[in-house]
């Protein structure tokens, strides 16, 4: 008669796999409801929420607390306040040309601007910037002492280069122009200091004021303070 043996089988190797298993599964439910919570806390505009704006730039019409104001406009933390939205709303301001915006840690902004260069006054509409952009700020800012720039809508940037054109070449006769009127006709004015106007007309703008640059000094430079006006057409 043959001996049975007796076999017993061992259960630690699977109970182990099956523990280990269980382990990894609940580190991963623990992991995600850490990184829910992180979420939902980062999101939170009261986690770390911005205190302090910092101006950078060289302006003298933008001050800080005029960033902190237009900034309160936007919600958020350092975590989730939306830098781009902060940088289109200060570009609304109008004395702001271009602005960038940053964070520093934990609970400020920092907020690069670059101030309009301001040229002339456009009629009774507001200023003119170095490329014959017309905007509006609050009358009390204006500069004193700028030239008067007046013309047709849409023609603002036009003016602007009539008036750069003029001053190039009339500044080494030491002249200079104060005011430029194009009207609706698109005829065109100058005022130069001295009191003294120039009617370059509606034709031949350019030719007609290089003409007289050419005579002024050989004609008209020692008559200057009898002359009150000077037809070109």
């Amino acid at each position: 008669m043959k001996e049975r043996q007796a076999v017993i089988l061992n259960n630690d190797d699977s109970s182990s796999e099956w523990v280990g298993r269980l382990t990894r599964v609940l580190s991963i439910l623990a992991l995600l409801s850490l990184l829910g919570w992180s979420l939902v806390t980062l999101n939170n505009p009261q986690t770390l929420p911005i205190r302090m704006v910092r101006a950078q730039g060289t302006f003298s019409h933008v001050t800080e607390a005029m960033l902190q104001k237009t900034v309160g406009q936007v919600s958020g933390g350092y975590f989730n306040v939306d830098v781009n939205q902060v940088q289109r709303v200060v570009e609304t301001l109008p004395w702001v040309a271009q602005a960038s915006v940053r964070r520093i840690w934990p609970d400020t902004l920092a907020i690069s601007v670059k101030e309009q260069a301001v040229l002339a006054y456009w009629a009774d509409k507001g200023l003119v910037n170095q490329n014959g952009e017309i905007f509006t700020p609050d009358k009390f800012s204006y500069p004193k002492g700028l030239p008067y720039f007046k013309g047709p809508a849409g023609m603002n940037v036009m003016v602007t280069q009539i008036y750069k054109d003029a001053q190039r070449q009339l500044k080494p006769l030491g002249l200079s122009v104060t005011s430029v009127v194009l009207d609706d006709r698109r005829s065109l004015v100058l005022e130069l200091n001295h009191e003294l106007e120039l009617v370059l007309g509606k034709e031949q703008k350019a030719a007609r004021l290089q003409r007289f640059v050419r005579v002024y000094p050989k004609i008209l430079s020692d008559k200057l303070s009898r002359i009150a006006r000077v037809d070109l057409r």
